[in-house]
């Protein structure tokens, strides 16, 4: 009897609490809560210890009711509650393999016939490679992170990966009109590039080299930095999915996966590409202890290095190769009309489909000596043959559309000597320019 029960009190009541009220068949018995006895007169102690319990049976399933008794000084009371046995649930194993990767991934185990959401994988990728899918045993098809695989036994998932895509970045020397797109921020006295895979980017040594050859650069994708057109400039954020700018005129760089920082961009002869923001100026840092991209103050910028900007093209190289068929000149002199009109239909498609950045850069690049000279040159003779040009068309700039002159063709009552000039000057442009356009049409 409790310390705190004078002798011979008189039991009223027991009841219980806290109890453990699911088991599996073949589980040993467990209470696990608390028995409550009650006095009369008042008064109550715990006496779990003293108790004892019966009517279940864990060979068999459903609901069953568990009796809880206790006698003291002669008087016994009972209580029950409800338990419930279920049959076991059979559990399987999930494994994981590395491939051609290294590194351990642990096991987990998962209910038969529940479904399970395939992970990311944090094994390490080859040299080169990144992960892809999953192998599930030895089906064929691949399985992407997030599917959805039903537990039915025992399996193994093997990671499978991927050649990391190789991007071509060339040099941007001019003030585009839009500078929306992905680029690689270049230091190329040193040959790196700020390294945009990088979750901490202010830091000593955010850099990745690179080769430069002609002002291109060949790079595994995922370095870079996405610049986006925004209210009164533009974001910079990483590939690794961070923000940069600068929140005041200090040295330093602020990041974040989630605030946005308001950049300009202007081109300079002299200076290269300056990205500005809160007046400061992302250059590079050539100090021996300080090899770094970063902002710096507008008082003193200028003495850090200088950086360039390399856009990506491969939308612009896609537009040039599926469209301009550089590599098929005409063999005579004669080409055929309709070929060369259905290619430039479809090449006007494409270059009106490449964002105002794009299309600013390929012209940028048109001029002599440029990187896209010829093909810039191939694209206007093809234009200027039907009658068109580039220009300004529903508020976007360099996009293909029909010339002015065309225009004022049946315009008022003198369309007949219009279309007579018109006709006069086309005349004319085809004379001087035929050698010219020739070389660019397709036979």
């Amino acid at each position: 009897m409790p310390k705190n029960m004078k002798d011979k009190q008189q039991l009223s009541s027991i009841s219980v609490a806290n109890y453990t009220s699911s088991f599996e068949t073949g589980d040993a018995f467990e209470f696990g809560g608390t028995v409550t006895a009650t006095y009369v007169g008042g008064g109550t102690a715990d006496v779990t210890e003293s108790a004892t319990f019966s009517g279940y049976d864990l060979s068999s399933t459903g609901t069953q009711t568990v009796t809880v008794s206790y006698t003291e000084n002669g008087v016994t009371k009972t209580a029950t509650y409800q338990i419930t046995v279920v049959a076991p649930i059979t559990k399987y194993t999930v494994s994981f393999n590395a491939g051609e990767g290294s590194g351990t991934m642990s096991s987990i185990q998962v209910n038969e016939n529940s479904t399970y959401e395939l992970p990311e994988s944090t094994f390490t990728a080859p040299s080169g490679k990144r992960f892809k899918a999953w192998k599930v045993e030895e089906e064929a098809t691949e399985r992407a992170v997030g599917y959805e695989l039903t537990i039915t036994a025992d399996v193994t998932l093997t990671a499978l990966y991927e050649t990391i895509p190789t991007v071509t970045y060339r040099k941007v020397e001019s003030t585009l009109d839009d500078f929306s797109g992905n680029y690689l921020l270049v230091y190329e006295t040193g040959n790196v590039a700020f390294d945009g895979s990088l979750t901490t980017l202010d830091a000593v040594g955010n850099t990745i080299s690179v080769d430069i050859t002609n002002e291109v650069i060949e790079l595994e994708e995922g370095h870079g930095f996405a610049i986006e057109a925004i209210t009164g400039g533009y974001t910079v954020k990483s590939d690794s999915g961070y923000y940069i700018g600068q929140t005041s005129n200090a040295n330093g760089m602020a990041s974040n996966a989630s605030t946005t920082y308001t950049n300009t961009i202007t081109y300079s002869d002299s200076d290269g590409a300056l990205l500005t923001s809160s007046n400061a100026v992302l250059r590079y840092n050539y100090a021996n202890n300080q090899l770094r991209f970063r902002y710096y103050k507008s008082s003193s910028y200028s003495s850090q290095q200088s950086i360039a900007l390399y856009m990506e093209t491969t939308n612009i190289d896609d537009f040039v190769t599926d469209n301009m068929k550089m590599d098929q000149y005409i063999g005579d002199e004669t080409y055929n009309e309709d070929r060369c009109t259905a290619n430039y239909s479809a090449a006007k498609t494409a270059f009106n489909g490449l964002t105002t950045a794009e299309r600013s850069y390929f012209v940028s690049q048109g001029t002599t000596g440029g990187q896209y000279e010829e093909e810039y040159a191939r694209l206007v003779a093809w234009a200027e043959a039907n009658g068109e040009t580039i220009g300004t068309a529903g508020g976007k700039t360099n996009v293909l559309n029909s010339a002015q002159i065309l225009g004022i063709i049946n315009k008022g009552n003198n369309s007949y000597v219009t279309i007579i000039v018109v006709v006069s000057l086309v005349s004319f442009t085809a004379i001087g320019g035929y050698f010219f356009i020739r070389k660019r049409k397709e036979q």
